[in-house]
């Protein structure tokens, strides 16, 4: 809802700055983690890189077309082939070695993942209201204000969620979400919540929202226990990365505070 950092300003840098180096850590996260259980790409694969970097070579008219797309997206040529590689291939490679071949590691049985689902997820609904312009957000607060003034006067939540909601889901059903799923703000907002309760206005970077808490029903997590057996999993291996990299010591040059935002965001990944 509101509206995004401005990273040029001198007072924005130092939190780039944290931003680039938690990501530089956990994209050498990965690939220890792939060293350790044996993972690399194939020559086959290799080439498909090649293709898809390709494919834009050409959707840009040639390199040079190629060239300035990558100067206007501020990333540089190997950075964009290491994102490639590592969200088409290592990231997914990881996954399904961790999930399916190494069950001391992420168990899948459904006793570990009730455990998970018990201990680390949560179910919510909301109202909740996408801002499209950019420019101005007004009529948008004033929307999700009168929504909230409506529930306190006795509103059921639902009747005010199909009179102003823009979420694409049953507002009855809601959603079943593992712990660091969501926007950092809605999970916040609904964790601080009874069974029950509704919020706030809780403001994002999506749009404004009313979350309301609800209690996780055994029934549907038996009916539903292999698509939630797969987000605990994948809630299990991100904690396994972050774990990974929070193990991982930095050391700065004294290069280090000279950065400017042109040569963050230029950075590129490890070889």
């Amino acid at each position: 809802g509101g509206e995004s950092v401005d990273w040029t300003k001198q007072e924005n840098l130092d939190d780039l700055k944290l931003e680039v180096e938690a990501g530089l850590k956990r994209i050498y996260a990965l690939k220890l983690l792939c060293d350790k259980y044996g993972i690399e790409l194939t020559s086959d694969d290799r080439k498909e890189v090649d293709a898809i970097i390709q494919d834009y070579i050409d959707e840009q008219d040639g390199e040079s077309g190629y060239r300035l797309w990558l100067s206007e997206n501020r990333i540089s040529g190997n950075a964009f082939r290491e994102q490639i590689e590592r969200v088409y291939y290592y990231d997914v490679y990881l996954r399904e070695l961790l999930f399916t071949g190494f069950d001391d590691v992420i168990k899948m049985d459904d006793a570990t993942v009730k455990k998970d689902i018990e201990e680390n997820f949560y179910r919510y609904t909301q109202i909740y209201i996408s801002c499209e312009d950019e420019d101005d957000y007004s009529e948008y607060r004033k929307d999700i204000e009168a929504a909230l003034e409506e529930l306190k006067a006795g509103k059921e939540f639902s009747e005010v969620a199909r009179e102003y909601s823009d979420w694409m889901v049953n507002v009855e059903l809601g959603v079943y979400c593992a712990k660091g799923q969501k926007l950092p703000e809605i999970e916040e907002a609904a964790l601080a919540l009874g069974m029950g309760e509704y919020s706030g206005v809780v403001e994002s970077s999506e749009g404004y929202h009313i979350i309301m808490r609800l209690p996780m029903e055994d029934s549907y997590i038996e009916e539903n226990l292999d698509d939630l057996g797969y987000v605990s999993a994948n809630r299990r291996y991100n904690v396994l990365l972050d774990e990974t990299a929070a193990g991982l010591a930095v050391e700065y040059s004294e290069y280090y505070n000279t950065l400017t935002f042109e040569q963050l965001i230029s950075l590129e990944y490890p070889k």
